[in-house]
């Protein structure tokens, strides 16, 4: 989590950061980040996949 939160700025974007975190993603079979960490399925590399695609606007 503090991986991920640091990638988002959360300090920045607090609200940005939440979305991303309740927002469920096709990278993630339809979970959001948040399901797959609670989950304990969330690895940096997915982190990074999420954020990538993310950033891209796919």
């Amino acid at each position: 989590m503090k991986y991920a939160n640091r990638r988002l700025a959360v300090a920045e974007d607090p609200y940005g950061a939440a979305s991303w975190w309740l927002t469920a993603t096709e990278i993630l079979d339809g979970r959001s980040p948040l399901e797959d960490f609670e989950a304990g399925e969330l690895t940096e590399i997915a982190i990074d996949n999420v954020l990538d695609v993310a950033r891209r606007g796919m």
